[in-house]
């Protein structure tokens, strides 16, 4: 009668769930790797063109005035 009885049930679905909270914790530290990666790459995605544009605006303000 080895694994049957009420104790041992108890035992197996506990291992269960800690098994999907461990899958769980580590699809949530995944999941916010890469969210943390796309918000790093798309800020740089965007600052390279705008520091270009500030940069050519300001050259030509400082044109005007000369």
């Amino acid at each position: 009668m080895k694994g049957k009885s009420s104790l041992a049930t108890h035992a197996r679905n506990l291992n269960s769930l800690r098994e999907g909270v461990r899958k769980s914790m580590t699809e949530q530290a995944k999941s916010e790797r890469l969210k943390t990666e796309l918000i790093t790459n798309v800020s740089h995605d965007l600052r390279t063109p705008l520091t270009s544009i500030i940069t050519y605006t300001d050259l030509l303000k400082k044109a005007r005035y000369y």
